[in-house]
């Protein structure tokens, strides 16, 4: 299982791309506080992270790590 990080890791560590998250944290109900990052565009197409994120039920949440950009599905946070 991956370490759980905190949205600002993520951002550091994924920069500028699609993640899939599990085990999120929510800071104010609105923003990734932490998570674990289970899916990453460096392995799994951005497309792919975000029908996986549709199709779970809630269990995975697709964020995006572009400043100031508004993923598809769910809330964003703002790296």
């Amino acid at each position: 299982m991956s370490k759980k990080l905190s949205w600002e890791e993520i951002c550091r560590l994924y920069p500028n791309q699609e993640v899939g998250l599990t085990d999120v944290e929510w800071d104010n109900g609105a923003t990734v506080k932490s998570a674990v990052v289970s899916y990453s565009e460096r392995d799994t197409p951005k497309d792919q992270i975000v029908s996986i994120a549709i199709m779970s039920n809630g269990e995975v949440v697709s964020e995006n790590t572009t400043p100031e950009t508004v993923a598809p599905v769910g809330i964003y946070s703002v790296c």
